[in-house]
């Protein structure tokens, strides 16, 4: 094959300067000068084909691009607030990504990837999620108390032996079943039967006497709010 002279030819950042023998596949290699300086000996194909543009150094610019980690964006961020963290400085890499040493405004220090300040995956030392969540509980508690009634304790199933709340077994060997209610802390009712359809009777009579006007009470709340009743056929 005819030899092409690639003296003085750019293939991307290289630039050829001189033939430099041939490799162990008995290929022509140059000699070229890459555009950060660096010198290296590369094939005429490897040239010629685009496989080899530069010493590596475009690879390595390539790489950070993608991952954001450039000595520019590294920059950016410091002094910069992401919710309640403030960048300090960066402190490193991790799993490709810029790590930053944050303080937050409670005065814990931590450190956090720009992915996560960034796209808002972290706010905070992780008391804003603890804060959070205390809200939450607090209020789940409110809502769950009506009229210093716990409505969800009121939903529950009974753990009665026999089936019906209220009803709890009585050491007398006369009158084994014990009948109580309870509202607002205080008993409003408490007797013991000589059979279980007697206690049964009277647990639903007392319902009816103190329940019944506060479950309908919840009721009409409910539906001039537009929600579905709740509670309606709730037992204490």
């Amino acid at each position: 094959m005819k030899r092409i002279d690639l003296t003085g030819q750019r293939f991307g950042r290289l630039v050829v300067l001189n033939e430099a023998g041939k490799n162990s596949h008995r290929e022509i290699v140059w000699r070229c000068r890459c555009d950060c300086g660096k010198e290296i000996e590369v094939s005429g194909t490897s040239l010629r084909n685009g496989h080899t543009s530069s010493c590596g150094c475009l690879r390595s610019d390539n790489g950070k691009k993608r991952s954001g980690n450039t000595g520019r964006s590294a920059k950016e961020l410091t002094g910069k607030r992401f919710g309640r963290l403030t960048v300090l400085e960066r402190v490193g890499s991790l799993d490709g990504h810029a790590l930053w040493h944050c303080r937050c405004d409670c005065g814990k220090e931590v450190d956090v990837t720009s992915l996560q300040l960034i796209h808002g995956y972290s706010k905070s030392c992780g008391c804003l999620k603890r804060e959070n969540g205390q809200k939450s509980i607090l209020t789940i508690s409110a809502a769950a108390h009506r009229d210093g009634t716990n409505a969800h304790i009121a939903s529950k199933k009974t753990k009665s032996p026999f089936g019906v709340k209220g009803i709890s077994r009585h050491n007398s060997p006369t009158r084994p079943y014990d009948v109580k209610l309870v509202l607002h802390g205080k008993v409003l009712f408490r007797k013991t039967f000589a059979t279980l359809e007697e206690a049964i009777v009277a647990r639903k009579a007392a319902e009816e006497q103190y329940l019944k006007p506060l479950l309908e009470k919840w009721k009409i709340e409910d539906e001039k709010r537009g929600k579905e009743p709740r509670h309606s056929n709730d037992k204490l």
